[in-house]
């Protein structure tokens, strides 16, 4: 078991004490309510989005049980490179609905505490024809006031020294200061645990097997063991499974999953400090002086069905030789662990934030690169399943499908 891999594991494991039994799952101390008003929720997935609902509906006093079918952040929450990010997202209309996201993980940490949030922004660079993607992510950031420095060769290499800049080339460069990279599974966990002390119940290795349904609306999960939970809304927050799990109340939720590799190095002499997001690679310091590597052109070359892989297979040699390519000190360096995790991608590719339409008490909630704005998604969700009206939701319905 390579280090990577059980630094992930350890992370995963420092959530709640989950329960795998319904019959037996306990919240923490909850909160007095007013028994006028007590609406049960059952929210099915642990990952980033789930655990932020969860987190936001207990504190405001909601009777939350959150149903994880493995650990939570152990899925695709648990794969992703963490950057939390506006700079990236096209077209504008998404990338000003992640602006808000950037300033709520902010305000999150000093809420929540610990060490998930590391702050200090990304660089951004672009050789040739990418310097103009570059300006134009600059020009984005200004339009809507948005904290940006645009950087030349040498504010680059100061930043960060062990980056080739290939001197040949046109060039643009940029720090965006309000960016930053977490811990996904620390940050899930930190969420469900304050999410707990308000009375939710957590649990873990509970697989959802079917949503029986009465009348237009949804009664009750089963479990693969045969428990049954009863609930006033149902939210399917389940990244890629969440298709299956709403066909099994007969509606349908179009998506498009795609695998992305995540890759780490073993420990490396080098001074990298920023999430580096290059025109072919993005790469980012990990715990231990490790590195961690992703592209969203090697991404595009996997098959479709890949779940596992091996370090030596092609899609991981090149993403290493993208890195060494940026970063040539980190030489004969290799690689000490590789993951598969499959995004949750609607056909449109933006995230589904709404109630079904034929299914008035089940709510769809998905969002590929989730962990910039489910902050944000989670606060307008919870009031939305607490009866309040939220416009900023309307381009997320799932009736755009229809």
């Amino acid at each position: 078991m390579t280090a990577f891999i059980e630094e992930v594991r350890r992370r995963t494991s420092r959530e709640p004490a989950c329960s795998r039994s319904i019959g037996n799952a306990r919240g923490g101390r909850a909160r007095k309510r007013d028994p006028a008003f007590v609406t049960r929720i059952a929210i099915i997935g642990a990952g980033l989005l789930g655990a932020s609902l969860a987190d936001r509906l207990a504190g405001r006093g909601a009777e939350v049980t959150v149903v994880e079918g493995s650990r939570p952040g152990a899925d695709t929450s648990g794969t992703s490179i963490a950057w939390v990010n506006a700079q990236a997202k096209a077209p504008a209309e998404y990338f000003a609905r992640n602006v808000p996201g950037v300033a709520a993980h902010h305000e999150l940490a000093h809420s929540l505490g610990g060490d998930w949030y590391h702050p200090g922004g990304d660089i951004a660079i672009g050789h040739g024809l990418a310097a103009a993607n570059v300006r134009e992510q600059i020009e984005r950031h200004r339009a809507l006031d948005c904290d940006v420095h645009e950087l030349d060769r040498s504010a680059v290499a100061a930043l960060e020294p062990d980056l080739d800049l290939c001197d040949d080339e046109a060039f643009a460069g940029a720090h965006f200061p309000a960016e930053a990279r977490i811990d996904v599974p620390g940050l899930i966990g930190r969420l469900l645990r304050r999410a707990r002390s308000s009375g939710a119940r957590i649990l873990c290795d509970v697989e959802v097997v079917d949503l029986e349904t009465q009348n237009g609306r949804v009664v009750q999960i089963v479990t693969q063991s045969g428990d049954r939970l009863t609930a006033d809304l149902f939210v399917l927050a389940a990244g890629p499974a969440s298709e299956r799990l709403a066909g099994l109340a007969g509606v349908s939720l179009p998506m498009a999953p795609t695998p992305g590799l995540l890759v780490g190095t073993v420990p490396v002499a080098l001074s990298v400090a920023h999430v580096i997001h290059a025109e072919d690679v993005t790469l980012r310091p990990d715990g231990g002086d490790r590195l961690m590597v992703a592209s969203r052109h090697v991404d595009a070359t996997l098959d479709h069905a890949i779940r596992e892989i091996a370090m030596d297979m092609e899609p991981c040699r090149d993403l290493l030789a993208r890195a060494r390519q940026l970063i040539p000190d980190l030489g004969d360096a290799g690689l000490e662990a590789a993951r598969i995790g499959v995004r949750s991608v609607a056909v449109d590719g933006m995230p589904v934030a709404g109630f079904a339409p034929s299914m008035d008490n089940l709510y769809l909630l998905v969002s590929h690169r989730g962990a910039t704005i489910a902050p944000v998604l989670g606060e307008l969700v919870a009031g939305e399943l607490l009866g309040e009206r939220r416009e900023e939701l309307e381009p997320t319905d799932r009736t755009r499908f229809v």
